[in-house]
Order: C-alpha cells, then sequence, then structure tokens
C-alpha cells in the first residue's frame, strides 16, 4: 500500500477554491484540454453546501508492459466523491475499469488559507493493489502518475484562475 500526501498552493482563497474546484467547466478544460484525458464526463453533482459528484475519466498513462496485459491499454476509472461542508473536506474513491475488485485508491482533499489571498490545497491518497505478481508495481506506477496528475494540476488551476478572475 502506498500513501501520498501532497501540498500544493494555490493562487486564491478557500473559498474560491471551492468554487472552481465544483465549476463544471473548469473541470472540462483542466482534464481534456489542460491534462489531455481521451475522456472526462460528470455523470452527476449534486448542487447544496454538501456536494456529491461521479464522474468518469481516462487519462492517457505510460502503463509498463506487465500491467498493460492485466489493466487492458486504456486506463479509465469511475470517481465518486462527497464533499462535507462543515469540515470542508473532499473524500473520493477511484474505482478503475478493470480488476476493481483488486485495487483501491481513495483520499482526501483540504484547503486552507495560506493568507495573502492563497489557500494550500492538501491531498492525501491511499493507494493499493492486490494483484498476484504485479501488485507493488501497480502501486508504484499508480503512485507515480497519481503525484505528476496532481502536481499538474495545481498549476492548471492557477492557470486558470489567473485567466478567469472572480
Amino acid at each position: 500500500m502506498k500513501t501520498l500526501k501532497l501540498n500544493h498552493v494555490i493562487n486564491c482563497t478557500p473559498e474560491r477554491f471551492w468554487q472552481v474546484f465544483f465549476d463544471q467547466e473548469f473541470n472540462r478544460w483542466l482534464y481534456l484540454d489542460g491534462m489531455h484525458f481521451t475522456k472526462y464526463e460528470t455523470v452527476r453533482q449534486s448542487e447544496g453546501p454538501n456536494v456529491e459528484r461521479v464522474v468518469r475519466g481516462e487519462p492517457k498513462v505510460d502503463l509498463p508492459k506487465p500491467i498493460q496485459k492485466v489493466l487492458g491499454g486504456n486506463f479509465g476509472y469511475e470517481e465518486t466523491g462527497t464533499f462535507d461542508a462543515a469540515s470542508k473536506t473532499w473524500r473520493w474513491k477511484m474505482r478503475p475499469g478493470a480488476m476493481a475488485d483488486k485495487m483501491r485508491m481513495e483520499g482526501t482533499v483540504r484547503c486552507e488559507d495560506a493568507g495573502g489571498g492563497k489557500c494550500r490545497r492538501i491531498a492525501e491518497i491511499t493507494i493499493e493493489a492486490k494483484i498476484f505478481g504485479i501488485g507493488k508495481m501497480v502501486e508504484k506506477t499508480s503512485e507515480k502518475e497519481m503525484e505528476s496528475g496532481w502536481n499538474d494540476s495545481a498549476s492548471l488551476m492557477n492557470r486558470w484562475l489567473a485567466d478567469h478572475p472572480a
């Protein structure tokens, strides 16, 4: 099992962060244009203080050959998440399109005021793959891809914020 804790400075207040985080136009731009996903769609998203959202995505990933044989050529997933307005925490679970019963990817996102009109996005992610012979390789590859994706998403969110002032 791998655990990641990632911190990124985002150039907005925590309130603006959550507003953009749930903006469907931003998310389409982020995943399709910014991160070049093959597919991305919001299946459903509730309104109100406690948001529930389900999305499907297919990122472009460079998988080692043994993993490609098991998972197939593309890595698609469905992510289900809930936002708890009281604790200001997003909790999510990702269900891969292949071998979902053998893999677990889930985490939380929090946002803290960093002063000066900025905030700190804190993501904690757990990755576990119980696949005989390649489980550790899947975890290591997933960790690398997730860290890269979260780093890219912070830069892209800051670019979006610069282009779309509140």
